[in-house]
């Protein structure tokens, strides 16, 4: 599943094309702009997931349990 966080900006026309760059060079996509210059940019929060618990989550049975995982030589 995808996760995003969101970021107000106020931009201003003399500058509106530079800062777009900026922002958008550090992963900020743009999905709102009004004409006062108020806008929101999203970017996608990246998740570190361990290998273990995506078994968990994608194959989860009876022999997928906490205790095994404690057992289990890395």
């Amino acid at each position: 599943m995808k996760k995003f966080e969101y970021k107000k900006y106020q931009l201003t026309y003399e500058i509106f094309e530079n800062e777009l760059n900026d922002l958008g060079s550090i992963g900020w996509e743009l999905v709102h702009y009004s004409q006062d210059g108020e806008s929101i940019f999203q970017r996608e929060i990246e998740l570190i997931v361990s290998k273990k618990l995506e078994v968990l989550n994608d194959q989860f049975s009876d022999e997928i349990n906490l205790e095994n995982l404690k057992n289990d030589p890395q």
